[in-house]
């Protein structure tokens, strides 16, 4: 971890148990976060991105390791300490139905934060929500309607302005496209490109749109079965070194609109492999897997370049 980072998570592990079986969905995974840099994390569904997310905003209990924003432990602080600090840290959910009340009227769910921060008096909080309204690009004419009554591109501008009104460092965008349609979601992608040029916020930036991260990221990290198998600067998508990255770049479509099916159909065509624990967690689905496979790899430097990180015996080279 480097001495500047604004947020840091140190080998955090999230484990859930039932009666039936545990679920491990996130594994000793390690990332930092720098002051104005959009750092964005992709994977497949069930890869553990969301657990991850929830983690940071609070939401969710590490079972081990640590969390630090500005060099203090989130975790263990105490309960009025916490809520201080984890105030700078907002997120954006993925649906913007679940996540706006839906008795309220707009003014309401904008002016709920600012009453509870102490914003000040009510011509203070009119005009502060006012602010916020502008800031996503909506009219004011909306406060006095309810999430039902707004487009799906709308109840999501509403839900950044919330996360906005605490006046955050760190804003977590959780698949904040993936519900809107293309035209809607090529929007609201553009407003965080604004929103991160004008405020100069952090953002972790969950998606699947690869177009998208790649027109607002700064940094990649990829996740894989709860760890992060593949990390370093967004151009690692046009060169990614662990086949799992492989294999999401040539699942999406191109430019021209196809997809890279050689590599999807030679993945297809491996020969089956049972789990085994201790193993690489991607042995099973890897066409480049080796015998040296059979030991779980490190998330390390590949030494070509060091700012590029990956969790692979055969591609670290």
């Amino acid at each position: 971890m480097t001495a500047n980072a604004l947020l840091e998570l140190q080998d955090v592990s999230v484990t859930f148990t039932t009666r039936e079986r545990t679920v491990h969905a996130v594994r000793d995974c390690s990332l930092e976060l720098h002051a104005g840099e959009v750092l964005a994390l992709v994977g497949e569904s069930g890869s553990g991105k969301s657990t991850l997310a929830r983690l940071i905003a609070g939401i969710v209990a590490p079972s081990r390791g640590s969390v630090r924003f500005r060099s203090q432990e989130l975790a263990p602080v105490a309960r009025l300490d916490e809520r201080s600090l984890r105030r700078r840290i907002q997120m954006v959910f993925q649906d913007p139905d679940a996540s706006l009340n839906p008795a309220h009227r707009i003014a309401t769910i904008l002016s709920e934060p600012l009453i509870v921060r102490g914003q000040g008096s009510r011509a203070a909080i009119a005009q502060r929500v006012a602010e916020l309204l502008e800031r996503v690009r909506l009219d004011a004419s909306l406060l006095d309607r309810r999430p039902h009554q707004l487009s799906g591109g709308q109840k999501q501008r509403v839900a950044i302005a919330r996360a906005l009104a605490m006046d955050p460092e760190v804003l977590i965008a959780d698949e904040p496209l993936s519900a809107l349609d293309v035209s809607t979601a090529a929007s609201i992608a553009q407003l965080f490109q604004d929103l991160q040029r004008e405020l100069s916020i952090a953002m972790l930036f969950i998606s699947h749109d690869l177009a998208a991260v790649r027109r607002l990221a700064t940094r990649v990290a990829v996740m894989h079965a709860g760890q992060i198998v593949e990390t370093g600067p967004a151009a690692l998508l046009d060169e990614p070194a662990h086949p799992f990255t492989r294999l999401l770049v040539a699942s999406m479509p191109t430019k021209r609109g196809a997809l890279n099916m050689k590599l999807v159909e030679e993945i297809d065509a491996i020969p089956a492999l049972k789990y085994a624990a201790g193993a690489c967690a991607y042995r099973e689905r890897c066409i480049e897997r080796a015998l040296v496979c059979a030991t779980a790899p490190a998330l390390e430097p590949l030494h070509a370049a060091p700012e590029h990180s990956v969790r692979c015996h055969v591609r670290r080279s």
